[in-house]
Order: structure tokens, then C-alpha cells, then sequence
């Protein structure tokens, strides 16, 4: 299969068929879907105004640059995932999490500190972020929480929220 060429002609039959609002047009999947909206990043960029992985990172190899260049990236993981390990190889061969925010910060042009660290605080999740924005003009974010292997619907939701925000800024 090719993801890519997938995902191309998806985006462009969704574009043909319905109204489609360029500024809100969001890539996001949880565990090995969002091992593949971080392979869209690095590699389709041009298909989404953001991305929002939950819980997945690369597969298989950490690129050493993104064709695709700088991106808005969001992602959420948990501390104390045993599938998608943050930190180390997953046992489903994922590739650490900070390697790839290393790329894609590199691609953003987003070196040093955080622009900006901040704490989401719904009941019972709450996420510690990290934002950096680069001189691309785009932005990266790792948003952490204590927990494992989960997707709460929300944070999908907070997602198309958080794309919005990035393109009011563009």
C-alpha cells in the first residue's frame, strides 16, 4: 500500500465533492493512526493545515529531515504508554517521541526553549505543554500526561480548536 497516495487522493475526492474550509482542515489518528499523521507531516504536509497525533510516532526509522518542510504539529502522549513508548523504542518497533519533535522543530526552524509551556486541566487529564514556533512561521507542541495508551474524545475536539488557532495566527 501507499499511505501517501492514499491519503493524496482522498484529500482531493473531499475537496471535489464538498465545501471544504482550507484553514481547518486537520490530520489526526490515535496509536498507529498517529504514527501515520506523522508520517503525513513529514512527508504530505501540504494535504492539512495542522496535525494531531495521540499516542503514535514514527515507525520503523526517525527521517533525518521532512520533505514536506516546516508544519504545525500537535501531539499528545502519555508518560506511561507501554504500547507507544515515549521516550524509547515502542515493542511495536515506534520510534521515540522526542526524536521526531527533534525533526520536525529542525524543519519549523523552532530551536531552544519552549516559545511558550502551558497546562491543560480538564478533570481527571490534565496535559503539561510545550510549544515551539519557528522561524517558519509554524509550530511545534508535545502536550504530556501522567497516563498510558488513551484517547479521551475530547482531545480530537480540542485538536480542530487548536487549528484554528494556529491559522488565525498564520
Amino acid at each position: 500500500r501507499d499511505e501517501l497516495a492514499y491519503a493524496h487522493a482522498l484529500m482531493a475526492d473531499i475537496r471535489k465533492r464538498w465545501p471544504v474550509d482550507e484553514r481547518l482542515v486537520m490530520a489526526s489518528g490515535f496509536s498507529r493512526g498517529g504514527s501515520m499523521v506523522w508520517n503525513l507531516a513529514c512527508y504530505a504536509g501540504e494535504l492539512f493545515t495542522g496535525f494531531a497525533p495521540i499516542a503514535g510516532g514514527f515507525w520503523g526509522s526517525t527521517p533525518q529531515a521532512c520533505p514536506s518542510g516546516p508544519v504545525h504539529v500537535r501531539h499528545i502522549h502519555g508518560l506511561s504508554d507501554a504500547v507507544v513508548a515515549y521516550d524509547e523504542v515502542g515493542i511495536y518497533n515506534s520510534m521515540p517521541i522526542p526524536d521526531g519533535l527533534t525533526v520536525l522543530r529542525r524543519e519549523n526552524g523552532a530551536s531552544g526553549p519552549p516559545a511558550r509551556t502551558y497546562r491543560l486541566d480538564p478533570p481527571k487529564r490534565p496535559r503539561d505543554c510545550n510549544r515551539w514556533d519557528g522561524t517558519s512561521g509554524r509550530s511545534v507542541e508535545i502536550c504530556l500526561h501522567p497516563g498510558g495508551h488513551s484517547i479521551p474524545a475530547e482531545w480530537v475536539a480540542e485538536g480542530l480548536d487548536w487549528v484554528a488557532e494556529v491559522k488565525a495566527v498564520d
